[in-house]
């Protein structure tokens, strides 16, 4: 029995990150099924050279974040990138910035759950101050996804250092000990068999 290929429907809740065209490129009709999304969206002049003024009027609704965890695309998460709809230099830019931000005010020893909640506050507002257009987003969701990237490969890359460590010292330990072993003069039981 041969069964009827089914074409396959998708539907995600969650309204994409808004395009933003510039001066270089053409504002492209878009499709939406959905006139909430639309209404939600902020519009860009087109002759604009900057698109930080992506502020959300007042009653307008914010991005929420998308479902899954982010850089895990393959596991049912998202692409940071991807979901931001950022040019590479903004997005390059901003992760730079976030990446300061928490080496200069966190401890990049601890995951972001156990981080001071002033500090956290202190790094959102911060990031949202230099990168207009993040206030459209809600509960900062882009600067907490990219804060929790970037302490958890801090954590690792410090366990992984301190284990490397642990390694060399143990090796050297055994290696001195080897060394020291035969230098030593040989034991009396050893030499009066001689």
């Amino acid at each position: 029995m041969v069964l009827p290929r089914l074409k396959p429907t998708v539907r995600f809740d969650i309204p994409p990150a808004p395009v933003v065209a510039n001066s270089k490129t053409k504002n492209q009709a878009i499709d939406f099924d959905n006139d909430a999304l639309m209404s939600s969206l902020t519009n860009i002049n087109s002759d604009s050279d900057t698109n930080d003024s992506l502020i959300p009027s007042p009653g307008e609704q914010t991005i929420k974040k998308p479902p899954g965890q982010v850089n895990r695309p393959n596991s049912g998460g998202f692409n940071l990138q991807d979901a931001l709809n950022w040019k590479q230099g903004d997005y390059e830019k901003f992760q730079a910035y976030v990446y300061k931000l928490a080496n200069a005010k966190l401890d990049t020893m601890q995951c972001l759950t156990q981080q001071e909640s002033q500090k956290l506050e202190t790094v959102y507002r911060a990031a949202e101050c230099k990168f207009d257009k993040l206030h459209i987003y809600e509960d900062h969701w882009p600067i907490h996804e990219l804060l929790k990237l970037h302490l958890k490969t801090k954590l690792a890359a410090a366990c992984n250092e301190s284990n490397n460590v642990r390694s060399i010292m143990k090796n050297l330990v055994k290696s001195n000990t080897k060394k020291l072993a035969e230098k030593s003069p040989a034991s009396p039981a050893s030499s009066s068999k001689a």
